[in-house]
């Protein structure tokens, strides 16, 4: 750190303001903030802009910023930055600060803006601060465009899905007549089953009991895409026992109301893994793994798992019986293939952006407390980013 960075009290740097109470999942043209980021929209603002700080529960000294008009709800604290802070900076400041640390409360954090203000963290000049904030947004701001990426990457194998497979629209599809069916029409050459005739449900992977092995937890599903988040290493093999190209659904509530569904791919150990005992796994037999993928996401399936639900209230799993028994359209096989063939290499894709994502975050989250304290230089990061990019 050199002489230009001077301690001072948050309460110097910024001003801050309580949210307000809303709706969550609301519509309007404005988003709207909760302890743990976006919750949904709103039809008014609050703030022009500033720096979202969770301030109860299990979220509590969370982050996140918006440069545009925003609502915050009253779980969160926002913090405008004063004359000579860059709001980028703040942010990055405020990120590393580990805020949850001086939370009080016993059963549950609270953090108040009378402990934030005394709180002190060495800051350099403004010139310096924009050019910190700017080094590490180029990070989140590669990370965000490879999200949406990901994002209309998905959707394209989405809609491929259910413009062949459900409304019957596939290459071709003109020269081929509906024929009735006792369940309904359906084109030539295509016939009424279960999915059992195309996919295996939970079927057997041999995973050894001995060393560490990769582990998905159930928090590492994501909600609304493929991608699989963090993979622990762990001893044994209790769980769910999956390969490269296999389908994680989650069958527990609320897991699998939320959505919680995960793609494998580039599994480390050799392609093998295991997971929550809460997980179902699919696996291609007649149809392929992008197929599989789509099925499980797709919104008639989820609901027919969700009606084969049982157990105690709050503990009830879908059925794998009932979802072997999921009544479906089959097609033939030559289209299944030309289907992987059209839409595999759109996940493929997803799934290598989202290692890169990983990898950006990564080295994001290398250089953040090093540049924010000072202890590097910003002129080294700069080459540093100019490396990645």
């Amino acid at each position: 750190m050199t002489a230009e960075w001077q301690d001072q009290e948050l309460g110097a740097l910024f001003e801050f303001s309580s949210g307000k109470s809303i709706a969550p999942g609301g519509d309007g043209l404005y988003p709207a903030f909760g302890s743990n980021g976006l919750i949904g929209q709103a039809e008014k603002s609050l703030f022009d802009g500033g720096i979202i700080i969770g301030r109860v529960g299990a979220y509590c000294g969370s982050t996140a910023i918006s440069t545009s008009p925003f609502w915050a709800s009253d779980n969160t604290i926002v913090a405008r930055p004063k004359d000579g802070i860059d709001l980028r900076f703040g942010y990055y400041l405020l990120s590393n600060a580990e805020l949850n640390r001086h939370a009080g409360g016993a059963a549950q954090p609270l953090l108040t803006q009378a402990t934030l203000k005394p709180l002190r963290f060495p800051v350099p000049s403004l010139t310096a601060q924009r050019r910190i904030g700017s080094i590490l947004g180029a990070y989140d701001d590669l990370i965000e465009v490879n999200r949406r990426r990901i994002a209309l990457l998905e959707e394209m194998a989405r809609r491929l899905f259910e413009e062949w497979f459900v409304r019957f629209r596939f290459p071709g599809h003109e020269g081929h007549k509906m024929v009735e069916t006792p369940d309904g029409p359906l084109p030539e050459g295509w016939k009424f089953g279960t999915a059992a005739e195309l996919i295996d449900f939970d079927p057997t992977t041999k995973i050894p009991r001995d060393g560490r092995k990769p582990f998905v937890p159930m928090n590492s599903l994501s909600t609304d895409c493929s991608l699989i988040g963090e993979i622990e290493w762990r001893e044994g093999n209790s769980g769910a026992k999956f390969a490269n190209g296999d389908t994680l659904f989650a069958r527990i509530t609320p897991c699998l109301e939320n959505g919680k569904t995960g793609l494998v791919r580039n599994m480390p150990g050799g392609g093998l893994g295991f997971g929550s005992t809460e997980f179902l796994v699919m696996r291609g037999k007649l149809a392929g793994a992008a197929f599989c993928y789509q099925l499980a996401r797709h919104p008639a399936f989820r609901e027919h798992a969700r009606r084969s639900m049982s157990g105690a209230t709050g503990r009830q799993r879908a059925r794998t019986e009932s979802l072997r028994a999921y009544q479906l359209a089959i097609p033939p096989s030559a289209l299944l293939l030309q289907f992987e063939a059209v839409s595999w290499p759109l996940l493929e894709l997803s799934g290598s952006l989202g290692n890169a994502n990983e990898r950006l975050a990564s080295s994001r989250d290398l250089l953040l407390p090093r540049l924010i304290s000072g202890e590097l230089s910003v002129s080294t990061a700069e080459r540093e980013l100019e490396a990645v990019t």
